[in-house]
């Protein structure tokens, strides 16, 4: 059971390593970005880097919605 779970492991963070760096689609209909701990008003390294990916591709693909309920009830400003 334990070299199943090992395996699993292994392999899940084979393919994170894999798709990580891979160039996204062009003209997706929306993008989802996974949130990250914050820490009173200010966002981790973590969430800023996907955070500025995320506008990246929506500037460049004009057409992609973007969308965030807690951004309307929690607004962060970046710093």
């Amino acid at each position: 059971m334990l070299a199943l779970g090992l395996a699993v492991i292994i392999i899940l963070s084979g393919m994170v390593v894999r798709y990580m760096n891979e160039t996204p689609q062009e003209k997706l209909d929306y993008i989802i970005v996974l949130g990250a701990q914050v820490r009173g008003d200010r966002i981790t390294k973590s969430l800023k880097q996907r955070l500025d990916s995320a506008y990246e591709y929506a500037i460049a693909n004009n057409d992609t919605t973007d969308s965030g309920t807690e951004a309307a009830i929690f607004p962060i400003p970046f710093k």
